[in-house]
């Protein structure tokens, strides 16, 4: 058969016939053969099925989130008020016998901070949800993701104003520079900010750092093209630097840092992040469409801005290195 083929192959269109006439043999089946490549006889036919991959395919969001950091809690209210100590003016000392007690004095402040609701939603059609593969799933995952990045954001850095939440960089200590050195790096920062939280008497839980500044941490070389920091690289686990927990995440802005005690702020959920679907938003019903939402109600209490310490790596390198 292969030399029959080969024989058709070189000869075009043929028949056994010529091949047996050729061979001093005799025969009357014909057949006619085509070019019976793959490119031509299969890849554009469905001969051959794609075998298909379930499930909707997309870039991940961080799966870092910075309620992990500080201290959780629940409440029934729309806010949450707390006293904080402004000020204190102490004059403890010693005091001879009969003399005068030593008179202190403080100051104390309400503060409230309240619940903002943090919100999404999508509309599909019945005959997506009916007939896409894994767009449930899809759904279930994407729009939680996408929430928890707005619940980052509003946590690190919300400002306060209008209905946003007053975040950790918002009410945290600014990092004051206390390094002079040609040479400093970002190591000499974060050790630096690290003292400063412990100066004011708190234990620093975690160092956050975005992906970029920790790749020039973990590059810097010497003059002679030695890692600087080479354990950096070695284990598995979670960076640590002076006993602090580094934590990488893209949650915090390239260029910004910031250290902190856990114990000093507090995030409150009223309402937990909650998914809902329904047909009876506007005319989906007589559309036949699906209205799917996603919801939480939120809050964040800094009791102690001392707590924290917050910069950026630009202005603390160069005014250490002045």
């Amino acid at each position: 058969m292969k030399e029959v083929l080969t024989h058709l192959k070189e000869k075009g269109n043929g028949s056994i016939k010529s091949y047996l006439a050729e061979k001093g043999r005799t025969g009357e089946i014909e057949l006619k053969i085509d070019d019976m490549t793959q490119a031509n006889s299969f890849e554009n036919t469905a001969v051959v099925q794609a075998q298909h991959v379930p499930g909707i395919k997309f870039d991940p969001d961080t799966t870092f989130r910075v309620r992990d950091l500080i201290a959780p809690g629940t409440t029934s209210s729309n806010s949450i008020e707390y006293v904080v100590e402004e000020a204190y003016t102490d004059s403890t000392d010693i005091t001879a016998e009969g003399a005068e007690y030593k008179q202190s004095d403080f100051d104390l402040k309400l503060k409230t901070a309240t619940v903002r609701k943090i919100t999404a939603y999508i509309i599909v059609s019945e005959e997506m949800l009916e007939d896409v593969e894994g767009l449930n799933s899809y759904i279930s995952l994407r729009l939680p993701s996408k929430l928890k990045l707005k619940e980052n954001y509003q946590l690190l850095y919300g400002d306060g104003t209008g209905i946003n939440l007053s975040g950790l960089a918002k009410n945290a200590t600014a990092y004051t520079d206390e390094l002079a050195d040609s040479k400093i790096s970002r190591i000499d920062v974060l050790v630096s900010a690290m003292k400063q939280v412990r100066t004011s008497e708190y234990n620093p839980t975690f160092a956050l750092i975005h992906p970029t500044d920790a790749l020039q941490i973990k590059l810097a070389k010497d003059d002679n093209g030695n890692y600087l920091q080479p354990w950096i690289f070695m284990g598995n686990g979670d960076i640590m630097l002076d006993g602090v927990r580094i934590v990488v995440s893209s949650a915090i802005t390239s260029g910004d840092f910031l250290v902190g005690d856990g114990s000093a702020a507090q995030a409150f959920d009223r309402r937990q992040m909650t998914l809902e679907m329904t047909n009876t938003n506007e005319d989906n019903f007589v559309k036949g469409m699906v209205t799917v939402r996603i919801s939480e109600r939120i809050t964040v209490a800094v009791y102690r801005p001392k707590g924290f310490v917050y910069g950026t790596f630009a202005a603390a390198l160069a005014n250490g290195s002045a």
